[in-house]
Parts: structure tokens; C-alpha cells; sequence
């Protein structure tokens, strides 16, 4: 059975050696921090807070919202978020995957850029955290009724997630969502010149973010299987 070292447990490295199981290799994944997972992270960006908020209104129809991206919107009334004051709120409509709701309902997400040392210092005290997250929901329902007339009574879900909430879920280094410092972008090569069967697997070498962590792992086992002329098997099914 052919060998697979893996070099670090983040993301890329366990989707690499949950790929390697799966294609019969051999694979051994090194690590040195106590727990699996990574930082997915390298440099210092600002945390993030989510809201995701699934209605009982049919926005698929809705030219400003129905597309894959955010879309920028400035409010008439500034809110505040985590002890910043926000005059534009991010927005992005789900309705662009009609499996993201049940039909006649939409999802949306709200997402602000803050930072993290200011929800790692209410965490201590859970019940001030609990009630800046109310804050916050309340704040951004606000911000979407401006934008979208009579949503606010039509909300069924919300959810509002921290850099916090990323921390306790991926360990990401201070929550942040991403690698990349706003405005850059990286493409390493996924070989070396000279260093014969070195793979680079990371987020850093396609799509950034977890999602691209995980989907780099998975495509360099598929070019080992090419290589090795074995059919790529993704499912232990």
C-alpha cells in the first residue's frame, strides 16, 4: 500500500487523509498542536459576525438580492454593531439554491467585519455576551426592515454567530473567516520545482476559507490518483 505523509492537521490536511482512506493509501497525518483543526489563518484581519435569518416571504424575484454575493446596502439609520457604528450592511440572498429554503420562504445572511478582542472580552461574562448578541439581532432586523418593508414580522429563524462562534467551531486565529488581508490574493503553486511527490495542499492555493481548505485536500488526492491511474473514489459508500 502506497504511503501519504501529511504534514499538518488543519482543514486541507484531514480533507487530504479522509481522500487518501478513501483511495486505499496509506496516510499519516502530523500534526503539533494538540487538537486537529488549524488556524486556517496567518495574518491578522478583522473577526466576523454573522446573521442568518431564514423568512416567510418569496424573495427569489428580488433583482438586488438574488445572486451568489453580498450586495451593499447604506442605511438611512446607522446601527451598532459590536461598539462600532455601521452605516452599510451586507447582504446576500440565498435564493440563487432553491435547497436553502422551503419553497415560498428565503434565507438570508448578514455579515459585518469587527473586531475580535471585543467579543473576546464580553465572553467572559456570558450573559453580557448572550445580550450583545440580542443587540446585535435586534440591530440588524432593524437595518433589513429599512431595506425590505414588513420582513420583520415575517422572520421565522435567526441565528447570530461571532468570531467567538468561529473559535469554539474551526479554532480560527481570532475568529477571522478567511486568510487573505483584504484586497489580496494568493495563488501558490501546488508543487515545488526539484522536490519529486510534494504536494501543497491549503487554502492558500485556490479558494480561500474553509470551504477552499477542504476542497484543496480533496483535489490534490485526485491528481494523485491520476498520477497513479486509479479511479478517484470520493464516497466510502
Amino acid at each position: 500500500m502506497k504511503e501519504i505523509v501529511i504534514i499538518g492537521g488543519g482543514i486541507a490536511g484531514l480533507s487530504a487523509g479522509c481522500y487518501a482512506k478513501m483511495n486505499g493509501y496509506d496516510a499519516h497525518i502530523f500534526e503539533m498542536h494538540n487538537l486537529p483543526g488549524g488556524l486556517c489563518t496567518s495574518w491578522k484581519r478583522k473577526g466576523y459576525t454573522q446573521v442568518s435569518v431564514g423568512v416567510n416571504m418569496d424573495l427569489s424575484s428580488d433583482a438586488n438580492l438574488s445572486n451568489s454575493v453580498y450586495y451593499l446596502y447604506e442605511l438611512d439609520k446607522p446601527i451598532m454593531i459590536a461598539g462600532e457604528e455601521k452605516k452599510h450592511i451586507h447582504i446576500k440572498n440565498y435564493a440563487f439554491d432553491q435547497t436553502f429554503a422551503p419553497k415560498g420562504k428565503s434565507t438570508l445572511v448578514v455579515a459585518f467585519y469587527v473586531e475580535s478582542a471585543y467579543w473576546e472580552q464580553i465572553y467572559q461574562d456570558k450573559e453580557k455576551y448572550k445580550q450583545e448578541k440580542q443587540n446585535v439581532e435586534t440591530a440588524v432586523i432593524s437595518s433589513l426592515e429599512q431595506i425590505i418593508p414588513g420582513i420583520k414580522d415575517k422572520i421565522e429563524v435567526i441565528d447570530v454567530s461571532t468570531p467567538m462562534t468561529l473559535i469554539r467551531y474551526t479554532n480560527n486565529w481570532q475568529g477571522s473567516i478567511m486568510g487573505f488581508i483584504n484586497g489580496l490574493i494568493l495563488n501558490i503553486p501546488r508543487t515545488l520545482p526539484k522536490l519529486k511527490n510534494f504536494y501543497m495542499a491549503c487554502q492558500w492555493v485556490g479558494d480561500a476559507g474553509l470551504p477552499g481548505a477542504a476542497s484543496s485536500g480533496r483535489e490534490i488526492l485526485e491528481l494523485i490518483c491520476k498520477k497513479d491511474k486509479k479511479k478517484f473514489i470520493t464516497s466510502n459508500a
